[in-house]
C-alpha cells in the first residue's frame, strides 16, 4: 500500500538548524549565582551611586531598569511579533522522523514511523563547590565542553551526528550540572568521535588535574527502528526535534533538512502510529 512521503514542516536549508544560543558563558554564569548574591551585587552598585549622587539622581538607573523591563514585557504580551521567547518556536504538533541513510540518500523521507535506529548519548559535568562558577578548574572545565559541543557539531557528517541540545540542572541552588543530549545514527560514529583528538585532550586535563570538586558523566542509550516516539507542541525544537540530515539533491549546494514532521496525519497522530504500532500496542511487521 502506497502512502504518502513524511514532509518537514521547516524548509530546506543549506547548512543545518542547530538551534544553539548566540552565547552561553553569560548564562551559565548567571543561573550560577545565588539570589542573595545577585541582589548583593546590585546593592554594591547602588552603594557608591548613593555615596556620590543625590538620592533623587541615585535611583535612576534602577528605576530605568525596572521601567524597561516593565515596558518590554507589556509589548511582547500584546504583540506577539515582539516576543522573543517565540523566536524558532514551530507552532501546533510535530513529531520528529529520521529517515535511513537509503532513504535520506535518495532525498526524500519515508512514510513509516521510527524507521531508524538513533543513539542516545548524555556527556556531562558539574562542580561541587562553595566558590561555584570561580572555584579552581571549572572555567578551565567549560573551555573544554565548549570545545567538545564545536567539535561534534562541526565533525556532524562525519560521526553521523543528527542533533544536539544542552541542559542546565536546576536540583541544587548552585545550578551546576552542565549536560549536552546528542543523537546519532550508530555507535560506531559515537566512539570514533569519542577517540577523537578533542575529547582525549578534555580526558587528559581532567586527569592530570583531579579535582575531587569537578565530576563528569556520559551515558549511551542505543534505541532499534520502532521503539522510540516524539512530541513537541508549541516548541521550539529541542531533544531529537533538532535533529538534521542531509538529503541527495540534484543541485550543486547540499540541502539539509530538519526532522520536524507535522504529527496531525493519520500516521503520526498517536502514540502506538509513531511506534509503528497497531490499535493493541503490538508492533507491526510489514509497514
Amino acid at each position: 500500500m502506497n502512502r504518502p512521503e513524511f514532509r518537514p514542516k521547516l524548509a530546506l536549508t543549506s547548512e543545518p538548524r542547530t538551534f544553539q544560543p548566540a552565547t552561553e558563558s553569560i548564562g551559565v554564569l548567571s543561573d550560577g549565582l545565588k539570589l542573595h548574591t545577585t541582589i548583593l551585587i546590585g546593592a554594591l552598585i547602588q552603594i557608591p551611586l548613593c555615596a556620590i549622587l543625590p538620592i533623587r539622581y541615585a535611583i535612576v538607573p534602577a528605576l530605568s531598569l525596572l521601567l524597561n523591563s516593565v515596558i518590554t514585557t507589556v509589548l511582547q504580551a500584546r504583540k506577539p511579533e515582539l516576543n522573543k521567547f517565540m523566536k524558532q518556536v514551530v507552532p501546533g504538533r510535530a513529531t520528529a522522523q529520521i529517515p535511513s541513510t537509503s532513504t535520506a540518500s535518495q532525498g526524500r523521507f519515508s512514510s513509516q514511523p521510527a524507521e531508524a535506529s538513533i543513539v542516545v548519548f548524555n556527556v556531562g559535568s558539574q562542580f561541587n563547590h562553595p566558590l561555584g562558577v570561580l572555584a579552581p578548574g571549572v572555567k578551565e572545565l567549560g573551555n573544554h565542553f565548549a570545545t567538545l559541543k564545536r567539535d561534534i557539531l562541526n565533525r556532524r557528517e562525519e560521526i553521523g551526528l543528527l542533533g544536539v541540545s544542552t541542559f542546565l540542572a536546576d536540583e541544587q541552588e548552585s545550578n551546576n550540572t552542565n549536560m549536552l543530549t546528542c543523537y546519532f545514527r550508530d555507535v560506531e560514529s559515537l566512539h570514533r568521535w569519542a577517540l577523537g583528538p578533542m575529547h582525549r585532550e578534555a580526558w587528559g586535563w581532567l586527569n592530570s588535574k583531579k579535582y575531587s570538586h569537578i565530576g563528569v558523566f556520559h551515558e549511551t542509550f542505543c534505541v532499534p527502528a520502532k521503539a522510540y516516539e516524539t512530541i513537541y507542541i508549541n516548541c521550539r525544537p529541542v531533544l531529537l526535534g533538532r535533529a538534521a540530515v542531509e538529503m541527495s539533491t540534484k543541485g550543486p549546494e547540499p540541502e539539509w533538512a530538519n526532522c520536524l514532521m507535522n504529527a496531525d496525519t493519520p500516521l503520526l497522530k498517536t502514540q502506538y502510529s509513531r511506534l509503528s504500532r497497531d490499535e493493541a500496542g503490538k508492533p507491526k511487521e510489514d509497514y
